[in-house]
């Protein structure tokens, strides 16, 4: 073999040798293969990396279809049109309206109590939420501030509805300007239909349609209306007539909207309304009886009282005086004198004791122009029937500030009331109404004969005076007055 210099080797792509045709074919093949077998692998390590298991089967799917070159990028658009979308949004968080019960499956937004914009702390409450049973409250584990709220107050919504946007930096506030829930969001049930009512057997002539409009004036039922816990609260807060709104929710519900919108739409009656000044002394009967009524365990225990007897000896007593005795004086001084035969009556409740009293003193409830007053007597008990008529006459007349009795009198017969049933003036523990004086048979000396009597109420406080306690003080105000020369020793 020639052995000749060596010859400088080309490296060009032309200077290669070109395979026979079959193993061209052969090689395009097995790179085909391994350009797919590469793709696969890279896949699955990025199904591993995302921690999902689809790709992985999406990775292996294009090993069994025929060879095909590129890849189809049109699935993967929307992936990279949503992750651009997010990225271009500061950190947050969307937050859907939680299940506050094991039982609540829809609830209404009442009220935001943080508005956009402003920052929570943790365990504050950032809306009210009203379901069927119950108002509730929505508290926050953690701090952070209200971006964006995604559901209106008064909606009705499906637990796992998104609500709130939640961002740590109340700069990024602005950005959610225009933000929308994410597609694919729980929707809002729409609220049950009312059944319908059965038809009549005659069919009236067809009516006009009706204005919709939730606040009109219903009919009285006599049952209570059904509302929800809120909207009964909200009808408190504004003074609202439950019985006076056609509610919208299912079953003719009043809800917390349609209590919201009562005012404006029930403004025809309230046009024709006007207010006056409650004065002190009314403001001030009025707490202690709203106080008085919701604290105090009330009782009623009513007597007839003859008073032909007490009237007769009124005109011997008034006949040629200038200042007349009357029948409301001669009760007063009779419940004093009954407190001192009954003395358990004269007392109050105090933080857990009951503290009696050694005078009888009397607060007189009297009508003063548009309010109330209820002037003291001190020491009924020991007054005379002239005294009491008396002091009774300038305490009407008395502008002084208010002093509690040990007992309240006060005398609705002028009104033609039969009786009533008072509030305890608590810390009271008694308050004794008087009825009009009627005509009634009675069985005198085995006659039966017409008497003039009055119906007495006791009103008493549980605590202080049980039943039989009260109705021993009424059986001693029946015989002192019933037997009325007793009043004058």
């Amino acid at each position: 073999m020639q052995v000749g210099p060596a010859k400088a080797r080309d490296n060009s792509f032309a200077a290669w040798p070109r395979p026979p045709a079959r193993k061209t074919a052969r090689l395009h093949v097995n790179t085909e293969i391994s350009r797919r077998r590469m793709l696969a692998t890279r896949l699955q390590r990025g199904a591993r990396t995302l921690g999902r298991a689809a790709p992985v089967a999406a990775a292996r799917r294009p090993l069994s279809l025929p060879a095909h070159r590129g890849v189809n990028l049109r699935r993967a658009a929307p992936v990279a049109t949503v992750a651009k979308r997010r990225l271009s949004l500061p950190p947050h968080n969307v937050v859907s309206v939680p299940a506050l019960s094991p039982t609540m499956e829809t609830g209404t937004i009442a009220r935001w109590h943080v508005a956009e914009g402003d920052a929570f702390g943790a365990g504050d409450s950032i809306a009210e939420v009203e379901t069927d049973k119950a108002s509730m409250e929505w508290e926050m584990q953690d701090d952070g501030v209200v971006a964006k709220h995604l559901v209106a107050p008064g909606t009705e919504v499906a637990v796992g509805t998104p609500a709130v946007v939640l961002v740590e930096d109340a700069a990024d506030v602005g950005a959610f300007a225009d933000f929308e829930a994410p597609a694919g969001a729980v929707a809002a049930p729409a609220p049950a239909a009312a059944p319908e009512p059965a038809p009549a057997p005659v069919a009236p002539a067809a009516a006009a349609p009706v204005a919709a409009a939730p606040v009109v004036a219903a009919a009285p039922s006599g049952g209570r209306v059904a509302a929800s816990p809120l909207a009964r609260k909200e009808a408190q807060a504004k003074g609202v007539d439950l019985s006076r709104i056609v509610g919208t929710g299912p079953g003719g519900r009043v809800t917390f909207d349609d209590v919201t919108h009562a005012p404006q739409q029930a403004g025809v009656a309230q046009a024709h309304a006007s207010d006056y000044a409650i004065t002190p002394e009314a403001a001030y009967l009025a707490a202690k009886l709203a106080h008085s009524a919701q604290t105090a365990p009330h009782y009623y225990l009513t007597m007839d009282i003859q008073v032909g007897k007490a009237l007769a000896l009124l005109d011997e007593l008034n006949a040629g005086e200038s200042e007349k005795i009357g029948l409301g004086d001669l009760f007063v001084k009779a419940a004093a004198n009954a407190a001192v035969a009954v003395p358990d009556v004269n007392a109050s409740w105090l933080d857990g004791v009951v503290r009696q009293y050694q005078r009888v003193d009397v607060n007189l409830v009297v009508g003063v122009g548009e309010g109330l007053r209820a002037p003291v007597l001190i020491d009924v008990a020991s007054m005379s029937l002239k005294d009491v008529a008396a002091a009774s006459a300038t305490a009407m007349e008395d502008e002084s500030p208010y002093l509690a009795g040990t007992m309240t009198v006060q005398n609705l017969g002028a009104f033609g009331l039969s009786s009533a049933a008072p509030v305890v003036h608590t810390p009271q523990a008694c308050c004794l109404a008087l009825g009009a004086v009627v005509d009634a048979a009675a069985l005198v000396d085995g006659k039966v004969v017409s008497q003039p009597k009055l119906a007495a109420t006791l009103a008493a406080d549980h605590r202080v005076v049980d039943g039989a306690v009260g109705a021993a003080w009424l059986a001693a105000l029946r015989a002192l007055v019933e037997a009325p020369a007793k009043l004058l020793l």
